[in-house]
This record gives structure tokens, sequence and C-alpha cells, in this order.
């Protein structure tokens, strides 16, 4: 069995290639990190901004949802939910419905 040579030094030219990738990759990874960072800034700052109305807009759907499950609970059971009116819609305290139906909700 025939024994390897010894390893050999890499020569100067492929040493000062490999660091300098080394330094373009480090440089090019900050200068990316930078860019994505103020991208992702930007884009917080827009959500942040945007939030309330997507809020509201998730929160009336809920309502929304709500209603028509105490109306079709109330169709279903044959009572009128407390606070809701048929049809749809949700009522205060001093309605006219309640009023007129003799509800005590």
């Amino acid at each position: 069995m025939s024994s390897l040579p010894e390893p050999r030094a890499p020569h100067a030219l492929i040493k000062l290639s490999r660091w300098t990738m080394l330094s373009l990759g480090l440089f090019y990874g900050f200068q990316r990190n930078k860019v994505l960072s103020r991208r992702e800034t930007a884009r917080r700052a827009k959500e942040e901004e945007e939030r309330p109305a997507r809020e509201a807009a998730l929160k009336a759907e809920k309502d929304k949802k709500y209603n028509e499950d105490m109306e079709y609970l109330g169709r279903e059971t044959g009572v009128i939910a407390p606070g809701t009116v048929p049809g749809g819609g949700r009522v205060g305290a001093d309605s006219k419905f309640q009023s007129e139906c003799g509800c005590k909700y």
C-alpha cells in the first residue's frame, strides 16, 4: 500500500481569493441586511397605520356573524334572543321594538 504525499500549503493566489470572497460575502450580507431592515420597518409602520381599520372591519364582521347566529338560534328555538331584532341588527335597552313586543330584555 502506498502512502499519501505530504499535503502542500495553498498557493498565495488561492489564499487571497478565499479571503477576498469571504470579505465580499460579509460586505454583501451587511448591505442586504440594511436594505431588508428598512423595508421591514416601512412595512411594520404601514401595518400599524392600517391596524385600526382592519380591527374595525373584523369587529363588524364578528358582530354581523353573532347577530346572524342569534337570529338563527331564535328562529330554531322559537325564542327571540335578548337584544336582537328579527331580521338582523342589535337594539338598545329602550328600543321601540322592545316596547312594541313587550319584551323585558
